[in-house]
C-alpha cells in the first residue's frame, strides 16, 4: 500500500540550471584586451593543469572555454575553442573561435620546433654547452633550444655516464 510518489522533476527544487551555474563563476569585468576592445570574462571555477577552467556539465568536466563556447553557440566547437585572446581563464565568446591548435600556436607564433628522431644524440661540445647553461629550473626550456625531449636533457644534465646510449632491450633507450 505505500504512498504514491509525485512523477520526478526535470531538475530538483532548489537547483539551477547548468547555464545559470556556469553563469555564476564568471567574472565579466577582467582586463581590456588592447586588439579585441572587450573585456576578458575570467573564469572563478575550478581549474585545470596548466590553468583552463574546468566545469561539470552533465556529469563529465569539461573545459570552461568550450562550455562557454557551447552556451553562446549551442553546440560543440570543433575540433577545438581556442582564444583570440590568449587568457587561458577566459570565457568571454567573443574572445573564441573554432580551430586547430597547431594553425593556431603557428599562426600566433608560438610554434614549438620539431623534435629530432629518436636515435639523435647530442654532440659532447652540445651536452657541455646544456649542462653549462641549465641552472636547475630551466630543464624545460633548454630542450627546447636543443630540440630534445625532456627526458633526453634530464638524462645528460644529471648523469656523468657515457654520452653514447645503449639500447637495453628492444625499443628501450637506457
Amino acid at each position: 500500500m505505500g504512498v504514491k510518489r509525485p512523477a520526478k522533476l526535470t531538475m530538483p527544487r532548489g537547483r539551477t540550471s547548468w547555464q545559470e551555474r556556469f553563469l555564476s563563476r564568471v567574472n565579466t569585468e577582467g582586463p581590456m584586451h588592447a586588439v579585441l576592445g572587450t573585456r576578458c570574462h575570467l573564469w572563478l571555477g575550478g581549474s585545470k593543469h596548466p590553468g583552463y577552467g574546468q566545469f561539470k556539465h552533465e556529469g563529465k568536466m569539461q573545459l570552461a572555454h568550450r562550455v562557454a563556447f557551447l552556451l553562446a553557440h549551442n553546440r560543440w566547437p570543433t575540433p577545438h575553442a581556442l582564444h583570440h585572446c590568449d587568457t587561458m581563464l577566459c570565457v568571454n565568446p567573443g574572445h573564441l573561435y573554432e580551430g586547430h591548435v597547431r594553425k593556431d600556436a603557428s599562426s600566433k607564433h608560438h610554434v614549438t620546433p620539431p623534435l629530432l628522431p629518436k636515435d639523435f644524440e647530442l654532440s659532447e661540445k652540445q651536452v657541455a654547452l646544456l649542462r653549462k647553461q641549465f641552472n636547475g629550473k630551466n630543464l624545460k626550456s633548454l630542450a627546447r633550444k636543443f630540440g630534445i625531449t625532456n627526458s633526453y636533457a634530464t638524462e645528460l644534465v644529471y648523469t656523468t655516464i657515457s654520452l653514447a646510449r645503449q639500447e637495453t632491450s628492444v625499443g628501450v633507450r637506457a
